[in-house]
């Protein structure tokens, strides 16, 4: 993550109670210095859970984070299996969000430098990378040597492999589309963006993509994955390696596309579903459902259907 957070316990305990947000527990630090998804998290970040079901209480069993706003009414169950400070609120989210605005803080990047393409001085470039006219790239990207980056593309909070093409038009790292209502104020808040995207290498972005950072934590493209024209990837959402995602395709937030898939023209996966590895998804299929391994999915909403033995019949 580009950027800084930090925020001492009784700040973060003062930001509680202005919230009307009744703490439990004992945090272990007393200076908090990050965010980061359950998951991922040590013992000097804040974390959220917005899930009751086996994977939230999975994640607060297993989490390191020393404080995590969750849902009240697995608030016994968080104390018992780690004694950390549980923040429990009606959604966490939304309180996780407010409390980033408050103290998440982005560095200052002026885009006018003139130059053309505009290539901030703090970003890192490989060898024999190529950047096409009227493209800018921000302070906290690294490109890999030999990549090739088309005209008109925007690209910050990146890392990018070596030996990949970028399209023209194409933005990586601009933040997802994520909003919660607060009932309290009346108003419509946003989530900020304080993540990455990660893409690995020989991987090919056509043009006029659009790739969000996450909200924490990193959107990832694996290895060798090919990304054809006018494809939306969402925040935190994690490509396997060698997927094909053809004309199109909308990929909505969190979701997991496991190694050598294929997504044909205009399919829509839904947020927080997962496709297994070497699955097919049809022409304009939705994806409303997890995909299992090797199926082949068709229609809308999607369902299995036998795999053509021509695929180009």
């Amino acid at each position: 993550m580009i950027g800084t957070f930090k925020i001492s316990l009784s700040d973060l305990l003062h930001f509680a109670q202005e919230r009307g947000i009744q703490p439990l527990g004992n945090s272990p630090t007393n200076t908090f210095h990050g965010v980061a998804p359950l998951d991922e998290a040590s013992e000097t970040d804040i974390a959220f859970c917005r899930f009751d079901d086996e994977r939230g209480r999975n994640w607060l069993q297993h989490t390191q984070a020393s404080a995590v706003f969750i849902l009240p009414h697995v608030k016994e169950f968080a104390e018992k299996v780690r004694p950390i400070l549980y923040l429990p609120c009606d959604v966490p989210r939304l309180e996780f969000s407010l409390l980033l605005q408050q103290f998440w803080r982005e560095p200052e990047w002026n885009t006018g430098s003139g130059l053309n393409p505009d290539i901030h001085p703090e970003a890192k470039l490989g060898s024999d990378v190529k950047v096409g006219q009227f493209t800018t790239i921000g302070p906290d990207v690294t490109i890999g040597n030999g990549t090739r980056i088309a005209p008109g593309c925007h690209i910050m909070h990146a890392s990018v492999g070596e030996n990949c093409w970028i399209g023209s038009n194409t933005v990586i790292g601009s933040s997802g589309f994520g909003f919660e209502d607060d009932d309290i104020s009346g108003q419509v808040t946003e989530f900020p963006h304080v993540g990455t995207v990660s893409i690995g290498k020989n991987v090919r972005i056509g043009a006029s993509c659009c790739i969000d950072r996450s909200a924490l934590g990193a959107t990832k493209i694996g290895d060798e994955t090919k990304l054809d024209n006018n494809i939306h990837i969402g925040h935190n959402v994690n490509i396997g390696k060698r997927c094909k995602l053809t004309a199109s395709v909308t990929i909505s937030g969190s979701v997991i596309i496991e190694d050598d898939c294929w997504l044909a023209p205009n399919s829509v996966v839904r947020d927080w579903r997962s496709i297994g590895r070497k699955s097919l998804i049809g022409i304009g299929s939705v994806i409303t459902r997890n995909v299992p391994e090797n199926a082949t999915m068709f229609g809308n909403p999607a369902r299995e259907i036998p795999r053509p033995k021509n695929r180009y019949r």
